[in-house]
Order: C-alpha cells, then structure tokens, then sequence
C-alpha cells in the first residue's frame, strides 16, 4: 500500500495490488507506470452501513493474526491521561457516547459469512464508562490500586465479533484528582488515531454543545475500505483466501502485549499524559 500511494504521488498513475505481483522487476513496474502516467485516482465515494464492506488490507492482517492467536491481548493499544481539577463523570459520559455515535469506525465487528469476512457495525449508540473509587486510600495504595487496575483493563481481550473495541475507564484518586484510560483494538485504532481521539475527547469534554453538527458526507475510514477494494484484486484476493484456509487449520502462536500510550493532549482539566 505505501508504494502505490508513492507512486500515486508521484507520478500521478493509479497502480492496484495486482499490478504490482504481475510486474515483479523493476523494468515491468515502469512499463506498467509509463502506461497508466496521468490516469487519474478513483475518486472515494460515501458508502452506507448497510454495505458489506471488506476489512481494509491492513485489518485484515491483524483479523488473521487474532485466528492464529486465539484470546489475544497482542493488538490492544492502551493509553491514559491524568485529570487535575473538577472533573464530571456524567458529562464525560455523554461526550464519549457522543462520539461513539459521530465515528462509525468505533462500532465496527468482524462478521464472517463462509469464507467472507467484513466490517459491521454494533447497533448500539452508548458505551458504560468504567468507574473506580479510590479515594478512601492511602496515596500508597492508590498507586498499587490504580497500576492493578489500568493494567487489568489494558490487557483484557476484546472479541472483534461481539464487543465494541473500545473501552473507557476513571479511576478517582481525590475530588480534583483522576485517572482516565482508554483501551483500543487495533483493528479500530492506533497510536496516532488515539491521540486525535483523546484530543477530540478533550475540546468536546470543554465544550458547551457535547454533539456537534452532523456531517453526514464526510468521509471516514469505511468508505477509504470500500475504495481500497477496487485495488484489493487478483493475486491480493487468492493470497485473502489462502490465509483464511489456514486460519481455518487451527494453527496458533504466542501474543504479545503491544501498550502504546498516548503522546500529546492538553486542556483543563485533563492537562497531563502519564
């Protein structure tokens, strides 16, 4: 994919997966590229929720390693912020089911159908934020306490067919001091997506409107899967149903736990990344 998006760039040619298997030398590639110069992109079309989408080339890595490695914690990527000051629950409550309900990429599931595999969506509009109460302990035991905690809810497994694959969690240390984490599948986020969405979470958090106009036309991640598909052909395709064969022989592996932590947001109250 970053070589067809290089050469989408720079020479302004629209390659698919299979051009690139069939022309397999260097000298092949540029024929193929001298041939389609000044053709240009296929434009990313609106797509609705009731459209089967595939799962993108790279969700589809990680659906394939999570077969292989069953009741993995090895795709979660984890991060928190720590909060100074007033803090309300029930707003932070709204403003995560808000965006829950804004970004259709945070209520995709796996659904497979045979030998098919693609991208739903969960039909329900609001996620229970987690709540934890520590502050009857002694500042000693709130930092066991709260390693405990953040670390049980960083590694607990998310199963891509029935759960929503993010999870939000406050654990309170005082009245003006609390721990927010937030827990992501990779199929859904990563490190740089989940520092938009804790920056997203903060200006709507500090905001007087907690759902902002609807845009019902902007695109999003499902129609860049469904505009990834029109390149996801021949070889690409045979290479989809050779790995899920093998899924399907019941081979394993070992996990790994891959934590990311979130490296920038700023505000009040949530001010620090710890």
């Amino acid at each position: 994919p970053r070589m067809i998006e290089a050469v989408a760039q720079k020479f302004h040619c629209q390659l698919s997966s299979g051009d690139v298997f069939k022309n397999m030398t260097i000298r092949a590639l540029a024929r193929n590229i001298q041939s389609s110069y000044g053709k240009s992109l296929t434009p990313i079309k609106k797509v609705s929720d009731t459209e089967n989408i595939s799962l993108s080339t790279a969700q589809f890595r990680i659906w394939f390693a999570e077969k292989l490695n069953q009741a993995s914690n090895a795709h979660n990527i984890s991060g928190g912020v720590r909060v100074r000051g007033e803090f309300n629950l029930e707003h932070l409550q709204q403003v995560v089911n808000s965006l829950l309900r804004e970004h259709r990429i945070l209520r995709t599931k796996v659904v497979e159908q045979g030998e098919d595999v693609y991208q739903g969506r969960h039909e329900v509009q609001s996620l229970d934020v987690v709540n934890h109460d520590l502050s009857k302990l002694s500042p000693e035991q709130q930092e066991i306490e709260a390693r405990i905690i953040g670390h049980e809810h960083s590694v607990k497994c998310f199963d891509l067919h029935r759960d929503l694959l993010l999870r939000v969690m406050v654990i309170k240390l005082s009245d003006d001091q609390w721990l927010l984490y937030l827990s992501f599948h990779h199929l859904i986020a990563d490190g740089w997506s989940l520092t938009l969405f804790v920056n997203q979470l903060i200006a709507r958090y500090e905001s007087v409107a907690v759902t902002p106009a609807s845009d019902r036309q902007r695109l999003d991640f499902l129609d860049y899967s469904a505009w990834q598909q029109t390149f996801s052909v021949g070889t690409e395709s045979n290479c989809a149903q050779m790995t899920r064969k093998s899924a399907s022989n019941g081979l394993s592996g070992s996990s790994i736990l891959s934590a990311s932590k979130v490296k920038s947001g700023s505000g009040n109250p949530l001010q620090s990344i710890f």
